[in-house]
């Protein structure tokens, strides 16, 4: 009997690898044809959202069959190689010319559009979770990933959260994630994910960085976006996140067009995420220039609150261009630093004219705009050519 036993458990293990392979290599026909589609549209600049839909959803559906042979505490690196020898052996992969390491891909026909093939697939281990990232090519040096999420329960692993981007027309935001934070879960089981992308591309490093942060698990039964939003920034800089159970950081390098133009400051996004409450924290900045940036490009709906006076919002509005000299620190309150600042407008033509900005600046990052005259105080000439020297909260210079 127990022999009997045996045959008919081996024969069933034969079986269900069998139907495992069988589902493998369905998947992946599937995925090359969706993608053979696509190639046939390059050129066109167009980008088929109804087939990049569908070929995400292939995608991800291959990889999670293939997700069946990788145990608990599996190598997720050599899982990930091993997917990405089956894409480039299928012709799905590509590499661009200018790339010099080789990885057996063959070239993308167009280096300005990798539409018709797919990114390799990375994967990564996290305190409890397994982060696949995969991604679709798209015309004009662009690709359009996304996270999925896996928690081992009971004998598998199942997905639990995922930020994939699948609207069309004008709502469609491609995607090329730059990290993802997972943050320890609350008293009632539940984690916040922060997703930090950019928007990747052929043109000027000065593009959009997109930051969204969910919650699920615990007492969260389906993942809640609790944040998403978007930035032009340098991204040729570092974009940087940290994320606890009801805080979240983030730090990128952003590009001034108002201000002392092309001038890069280090800026700084602080979350309090309270139940279903997100609320905006300092800091905004980590020096009196940065901050002045950020005072004028904000709404002056969120200006005012840094703000000292109500007065102070005729500047915000007609100020359209100045340039801003290094701050210097009163003598009479420390607290205070005093930028010269030269206007230009449009819309008061006339000789240029100066003004003088008195910035209060509490530790340990709490700016305020004090008060803006046509008269400098003479108390406020200390010097300190570090003012302006940061390495960020991440401890990256920027």
């Amino acid at each position: 009997m127990r022999g009997y036993d045996t045959r008919v458990r081996s024969l069933m293990l034969f079986v269900g690898l069998t139907a495992y392979a069988a589902a493998q290599d369905q998947g992946l026909t599937a995925l090359q044809t969706t993608m053979r589609s696509l190639a046939r549209t390059r050129g066109n600049y167009t980008i088929p959202y109804a087939g990049l839909a569908i070929a995400k959803r292939q995608l991800r559906d291959w990889v999670e069959a293939n997700l069946a042979s990788l145990p608990q505490g599996g190598d997720e690196k050599q899982f990930a190689a091993r997917l990405n020898s089956n894409l480039r052996t299928a012709h799905l992969t590509c590499i661009h010319r200018h790339n010099l390491s080789d990885k057996g891909s063959e070239f993308c026909p167009d280096d300005e559009s990798s539409q018709g093939y797919l990114d390799e697939i990375s994967a990564e281990h996290k305190p409890d979770f397994l982060a696949i990232i995969a991604g679709v090519g798209l015309p004009g040096c662009q690709s359009d990933e996304s996270i999925y999420a896996y928690q081992w329960i009971g004998s598998r692993w199942q997905r639990v959260w995922q930020d994939e981007q699948t609207g069309t027309g004008k709502t469609y935001e491609p995607q090329w994630i730059r990290g993802v934070e997972l943050s320890d879960p609350d008293k009632d089981g539940s984690l916040l994910a922060l997703v930090l992308g950019s928007n990747s591309g052929c043109a000027s490093v000065f593009r959009p960085i997109y930051y969204r942060v969910w919650r699920f698990g615990g007492a969260t039964p389906r993942p809640k976006l609790m944040l998403k939003r978007s930035e032009l920034a340098d991204i040729g800089g570092p974009l940087n996140g940290r994320v606890n159970p009801s805080d979240v950081l983030i730090e990128f390098t952003s590009i001034n067009e108002k201000v002392n133009v092309a001038f890069r400051h280090i800026t700084i996004r602080h979350y309090s995420v309270q139940g279903d409450s997100v609320r905006q924290l300092d800091p905004v900045a980590l020096t009196p220039l940065s901050f002045l940036n950020e005072w004028f490009d904000a709404d002056w709906s969120q200006s005012a609150a840094w703000s000292e006076s109500a007065s102070l919002e005729r500047w915000h509005r007609d100020l359209e261009y100045i340039w801003v000299e290094d701050p210097k620190r009163c003598q009479t309150d420390p607290a205070l630093w005093q930028a010269e600042v030269t206007q230009f407008s449009n819309r008061r033509p006339g000789p240029e004219e100066s003004l003088y900005f008195l910035i209060r600046w509490n530790p340990p990052y709490r700016f305020t705009v004090a008060e803006i005259s046509g008269k400098g105080r003479p108390d406020c000439t200390i010097e300190d050519p570090r003012v302006e020297e940061t390495q960020g909260l991440f401890g990256v210079a920027k």
